[in-house]
């Protein structure tokens, strides 16, 4: 998965460890003292949390069975001492990883090929 937050670019590993590189939001601040940060989805259930300033996902995504292309939603984030406040755009484009291998129906299969066969002939 490609994050794109500013113009810099995050990946998401949607199937082991779930951890963005780098593996933390390039956002200035820290996120227990000095600034909030805020998730927020408009359309459909959360599919990340925020630990910190590291984004993860709540369960693996499936690209397949969601026929799912991207996530978007905003990032919101308060500096605590003044309470301005920034919401970033974030569009989540999810790729798909070749999880679901091909299925061959009556294994094995056995042919003969001629030794003066020429290359390329066509049946």
């Amino acid at each position: 998965m490609l994050l794109k937050i500013n113009g810099s670019n995050v990946s998401l590993d949607s199937r082991n460890s779930q951890e963005t590189t780098p593996r933390e939001i390039p956002i200035t601040g820290d996120p227990f003292t000095q600034i909030q940060l805020d998730l927020m989805f408009t359309k459909g259930e959360p599919m990340f949390i925020l630990n910190g300033k590291k984004l993860q996902l709540l369960k693996p995504l499936d690209r397949d069975r969601n026929n799912l292309s991207h996530i978007v939603f905003q990032l919101a984030c308060t500096v605590r001492n003044t309470n301005k406040k920034r919401t970033v755009p974030v569009i989540v484009r999810v790729t798909d990883v070749n999880d679901n291998p091909p299925v061959f129906m009556n294994t094995p299969y056995q042919t003969t090929v001629s030794e003066v066969t020429y290359i390329f002939l066509l049946f």
